[in-house]
């Protein structure tokens, strides 16, 4: 079951769900990422993951990014097929595989860029850092490139006992939202005063986990209190 996050406007949306849990049941979720369904060889890897999804039955899955090889439409049809089989809901963030040309298709097939999904007391923002294909920014296409971040600081603001984040880029290293490859349109300095900001505010907003992909490794690592992790 693939749900698509799909509001009025182009922005983000919020998805408050029926979850109600048992009392002493603990909210369950699977995270996989880097799927390249359409790719040679993804198909049946992605069957494993699937096949660990529908044995273990979370309340919801996800994928960080580069749901498809590359954003063509017989691609996206294969991601469908092959996700369709999933006996969990689906959330997604868009991959710079995603948005090779452009963000039309992963639009069209999947919705909002970024937005954010309420269990109960536990709040998932699925954000936007590779809709520029290779430059690695939370600031948006557009006349509004700021609008990413007025709504991540509302949704921020909001009360929540857990807080986990996802996108594609991981914030430092190698491949990262740091990284000179996916620095475009702006310099080292700001994207660091970008990075720090925004690590700033998850760290005041209480976020326990930010879960990227990208770099297909399995590093994880504490960073003034936050867990960064891939899938």
């Amino acid at each position: 079951m693939v749900l698509r996050a799909n509001a009025s406007q182009p922005g983000g949306a919020v998805l408050e769900t029926a979850y109600n849990p048992a009392p002493g049941e603990r909210l369950n979720f699977i995270a996989f990422s880097d799927t390249h369904l359409g790719a040679d060889g993804a198909t049946e890897q992605f069957a494993r993951v699937r096949r660990q999804v529908n044995l273990r039955k979370p309340v919801f899955v996800v994928n960080a990014g580069d749901n498809v090889d590359v954003d063509e439409p017989a691609q996206w049809d294969v991601f469908e097929t092959e996700t369709m089989k999933l006996e969990a809901p689906l959330f997604t963030t868009i991959g710079n595989h995603d948005s090779y040309l452009s963000t039309k298709l992963y639009r069209e097939r999947m919705g909002n860029l970024y937005y954010a999904v309420n269990y109960e007391d536990t709040q998932v923002l699925m954000l936007d850092n590779a809709q520029k294909h290779n430059d690695a920014t939370l600031r948006m296409d557009g006349l509004k490139p700021d609008e990413q971040w007025e709504w991540l600081e509302e949704q921020l603001a909001r009360p929540a006992e857990h807080r986990f984040v996802f996108f594609h880029f991981p914030v430092y290293g190698n491949r990262s939202m740091l990284d000179p490859v996916y620095i475009r349109n702006t310099t080292l300095e700001e994207r660091e005063k970008e990075v720090e900001r925004m690590i700033g505010m998850f760290r005041v907003a209480g976020v326990e986990y930010v879960c990227y992909g990208h770099k297909h490794s399995a590093r994880r690592e504490e960073i003034y209190g936050v867990i960064h992790s891939p899938p």
